[in-house]
């Protein structure tokens, strides 16, 4: 009799919303002049690290996100300043 494997669990929300703030906070580096850009990691990031449960990898990568986000939003709040 042929068993069907188990199915895989899905990923946590928090890995999936930290994974976009990585990317949008890497984004920022190249796109911070439009400035939805790096609020949106930082938001992302934030939601991520406030999840509960949370998986081990998402610190990070919520991490960095939000760090990228923040200072590419300073650099722009700088920029609109000028």
């Amino acid at each position: 009799m042929a068993q069907t494997p188990p199915e895989k669990a899905p990923l946590p929300v928090a890995h999936t919303l930290s994974v976009w703030g990585l990317c949008l906070g890497f984004g920022s580096m190249f796109l911070w002049e439009l400035g939805i850009v790096p609020l949106a990691a930082i938001v992302l990031s934030a939601i991520a690290l406030g999840a509960q449960p949370r998986p081990r990898d998402v610190g990070w990568k919520a991490g960095v996100g939000l760090a990228f986000g923040i200072v590419y939003l300073v650099l722009f709040a700088v920029q609109l300043l000028d």
